[in-house]
Protein backbone atom coordinates (compact mmCIF):
# COMPACT_ATOMS: atom_id res chain seq x y z
CA UNK A 1 0.00 0.00 0.00
CA UNK A 2 1.28 3.45 -0.85
CA UNK A 3 1.09 6.37 1.59
CA UNK A 4 1.22 10.10 1.06
CA UNK A 5 4.41 11.96 1.78
CA UNK A 6 4.50 14.73 4.38
CA UNK A 7 4.59 17.42 1.69
CA UNK A 8 1.56 15.93 -0.07
CA UNK A 9 -0.40 15.86 3.18
CA UNK A 10 0.53 19.50 3.90
CA UNK A 11 -0.48 20.56 0.38
CA UNK A 12 -3.82 18.75 0.68
CA UNK A 13 -4.53 20.35 4.05
CA UNK A 14 -3.61 23.78 2.69
CA UNK A 15 -6.03 23.33 -0.25
CA UNK A 16 -8.83 22.25 2.11
CA UNK A 17 -8.24 25.24 4.42
CA UNK A 18 -8.18 27.66 1.45
CA UNK A 19 -11.38 26.17 0.01
CA UNK A 20 -13.15 26.43 3.38
CA UNK A 21 -11.95 30.02 3.80
CA UNK A 22 -13.19 30.90 0.29
CA UNK A 23 -16.63 29.46 0.97
CA UNK A 24 -16.80 31.25 4.31
CA UNK A 25 -15.88 34.61 2.79
CA UNK A 26 -18.36 34.09 -0.03
CA UNK A 27 -21.14 33.24 2.44
CA UNK A 28 -20.29 36.27 4.61
CA UNK A 29 -20.25 38.69 1.65
CA UNK A 30 -23.52 37.31 0.27
CA UNK A 31 -25.23 38.14 3.57
CA UNK A 32 -23.79 41.67 3.62
CA UNK A 33 -24.94 42.40 0.08
CA UNK A 34 -28.51 41.63 1.03
CA UNK A 35 -28.29 44.06 3.97
CA UNK A 36 -27.22 46.97 1.72
CA UNK A 37 -28.89 46.56 -1.67
CA UNK A 38 -28.16 48.99 -4.48
CA UNK A 39 -30.51 51.96 -4.63
CA UNK A 40 -33.41 51.50 -7.02
CA UNK A 41 -34.99 54.41 -8.86
CA UNK A 42 -38.01 53.53 -10.97
CA UNK A 43 -38.32 55.11 -14.40
CA UNK A 44 -41.36 57.36 -14.41
CA UNK A 45 -43.25 58.74 -17.38
CA UNK A 46 -41.67 62.18 -16.90
CA UNK A 47 -38.07 60.96 -16.53
CA UNK A 48 -35.31 62.14 -18.85
CA UNK A 49 -34.81 58.61 -20.17
CA UNK A 50 -38.43 58.33 -21.29
CA UNK A 51 -38.38 61.82 -22.84
CA UNK A 52 -35.18 61.02 -24.74
CA UNK A 53 -36.61 57.72 -26.00
CA UNK A 54 -39.80 59.47 -27.12
CA UNK A 55 -37.87 62.15 -29.00
CA UNK A 56 -35.74 59.54 -30.76
CA UNK A 57 -38.84 57.53 -31.69
CA UNK A 58 -40.54 60.67 -33.02
CA UNK A 59 -37.48 61.58 -35.09
CA UNK A 60 -37.31 58.10 -36.59
CA UNK A 61 -41.03 58.03 -37.39
CA UNK A 62 -41.22 61.58 -38.78
CA UNK A 63 -41.77 61.86 -42.54
CA UNK A 64 -38.58 62.21 -44.56
CA UNK A 65 -38.35 65.01 -47.12
CA UNK A 66 -36.95 63.25 -50.18
CA UNK A 67 -35.78 66.56 -51.68
CA UNK A 68 -33.55 67.50 -48.73
CA UNK A 69 -32.69 64.15 -47.09
CA UNK A 70 -29.20 62.75 -47.08
CA UNK A 71 -28.13 59.14 -47.45
CA UNK A 72 -28.64 58.21 -43.79
CA UNK A 73 -32.13 59.71 -43.64
CA UNK A 74 -33.19 57.93 -46.82
CA UNK A 75 -31.86 54.60 -45.54
CA UNK A 76 -34.12 54.86 -42.47
CA UNK A 77 -37.04 54.35 -44.84
CA UNK A 78 -38.31 50.81 -45.32
CA UNK A 79 -37.02 49.33 -48.56
CA UNK A 80 -34.30 51.93 -49.13
CA UNK A 81 -30.77 50.59 -48.83
CA UNK A 82 -27.42 52.24 -49.55
CA UNK A 83 -27.59 51.68 -53.32
CA UNK A 84 -31.15 52.96 -53.73
CA UNK A 85 -30.39 55.99 -51.54
CA UNK A 86 -27.38 56.72 -53.75
CA UNK A 87 -29.59 56.53 -56.88
CA UNK A 88 -32.20 58.86 -55.36
CA UNK A 89 -29.55 61.44 -54.48
CA UNK A 90 -27.83 61.15 -57.88
CA UNK A 91 -31.11 61.59 -59.78
CA UNK A 92 -32.06 64.55 -57.57
CA UNK A 93 -28.67 66.14 -58.25
CA UNK A 94 -28.95 65.55 -62.02
CA UNK A 95 -32.58 66.51 -62.66
CA UNK A 96 -33.73 68.47 -59.63
CA UNK A 97 -36.29 67.98 -56.89
CA UNK A 98 -39.07 65.41 -57.01
CA UNK A 99 -42.66 66.69 -57.15
CA UNK A 100 -44.36 63.58 -55.77
CA UNK A 101 -44.03 59.85 -55.16
CA UNK A 102 -45.10 58.98 -58.69
CA UNK A 103 -42.27 61.06 -60.11
CA UNK A 104 -39.80 59.48 -57.70
CA UNK A 105 -40.97 56.03 -58.82
CA UNK A 106 -40.59 56.88 -62.52
CA UNK A 107 -37.19 58.56 -62.20
CA UNK A 108 -35.37 56.15 -59.88
CA UNK A 109 -34.76 52.60 -61.06
CA UNK A 110 -35.46 50.11 -58.27
CA UNK A 111 -38.47 51.81 -56.70
CA UNK A 112 -41.41 49.69 -57.76
CA UNK A 113 -45.04 49.61 -56.66
CA UNK A 114 -44.32 47.64 -53.48
CA UNK A 115 -41.56 50.00 -52.33
CA UNK A 116 -43.67 53.04 -53.27
CA UNK A 117 -46.60 51.72 -51.22
CA UNK A 118 -44.32 51.36 -48.20
CA UNK A 119 -43.00 54.90 -48.66
CA UNK A 120 -46.37 56.61 -49.15
CA UNK A 121 -46.91 57.60 -45.51
CA UNK A 122 -43.24 58.15 -44.71
CA UNK A 123 -42.10 60.75 -47.30
CA UNK A 124 -42.81 64.36 -48.23
CA UNK A 125 -41.69 66.40 -51.21
CA UNK A 126 -40.75 69.91 -50.08
CA UNK A 127 -39.77 72.07 -53.05
CA UNK A 128 -36.84 74.49 -53.08
CA UNK A 129 -39.24 77.45 -52.91
CA UNK A 130 -40.55 76.20 -49.55
CA UNK A 131 -43.89 74.84 -50.75
CA UNK A 132 -44.81 71.34 -49.73
CA UNK A 133 -46.48 69.22 -52.36
CA UNK A 134 -47.94 66.86 -49.80
CA UNK A 135 -47.05 63.44 -48.61
CA UNK A 136 -46.25 60.56 -50.86
CA UNK A 137 -49.93 59.71 -51.40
Amino acid sequence: MRYFTTNQIRASLLLCVLAAAGWGIRYYLAGRQMDNPLPFAPITADSAVVRAADSIRAALEAPVDVNTAGTEELQRLTGIGPELARRILEERRRRGAYANLDQLTRRVRGIGPATAAGLADRVTFNQTDGTIHGTGR
